[in-house]
């Protein structure tokens, strides 16, 4: 879904928006900022579809407003399933992620 200057990964009910960004490995991770539903808490997990890697990590700012900024770690490049879930929202989806 394309709005104001990028595209989003958006789910069914339209609660949790992710931006479809390049998304990187290592241990610099990707600030990403989301939408997501106001006073929930979101969790993120995914894995590297190819093969068995450890798990991306993602830290979240727990700001009470249904806007957010996440970090999230890929360990490797490759064709990850990202997993997320906000209250009774969740997501899901499959990007390419870059060395």
């Amino acid at each position: 879904m394309k709005l104001g200057y990028r595209d989003w990964i958006v789910n069914d009910d339209r609660t949790i928006w992710f931006p479809n960004d390049r998304w990187v490995s290592g241990d610099n991770g990707d600030k990403v900022v989301l939408i997501r539903p106001a006073g929930t808490k979101i969790i993120v997990s995914g894995r590297l579809l190819e093969s068995t890697v450890p798990a991306l990590k993602a830290t979240d700012d727990h700001s009470s407003s249904g806007f957010t900024v996440l970090g999230i770690y890929f360990p490797t490049e490759g064709c990850w399933e990202v997993n997320a879930k906000a209250g009774d929202s969740q997501i899901k989806f499959v990007t390419q992620v870059l060395p």
